[in-house]
């Protein structure tokens, strides 16, 4: 039977519990560490954003790779083009 058929885990009720074929399962390191370091990139993109003192309208549209955004363009209506724009600080680190 194909894996998806017996997974390693199932639920019942709220809580997760092993299953018989969770004895022959091995996750996929490889896996795990690409997914992770992919997080962890996206994790510091967002903290260049929020840290960038540019339009956050403009420097998401550069990250999405739209080409019509120029780079000084201002679109008048987040914190950074308002001048409300707060210092960010970040406490979470459990990555």
């Amino acid at each position: 039977m194909a894996a998806e058929e017996n997974p390693p885990t199932e639920k019942t009720g709220n809580r997760w519990v092993a299953t018989a074929t969770a004895s022959g399962y091995h996750h996929n390191e490889d896996h795990v560490t690409q997914m992770k370091t992919l997080r962890l990139d996206e994790w510091q993109q967002m903290l260049e954003l929020v840290q960038s003192p540019a339009c956050l309208m403009t420097t998401m549209r550069r990250l999405l790779d739209d080409s019509y955004a120029l780079e000084d363009e201002k679109c008048g209506k987040c914190d950074v083009c308002c001048s409300r724009n707060p210092a960010v600080t970040s406490d979470y680190c459990g990555l």
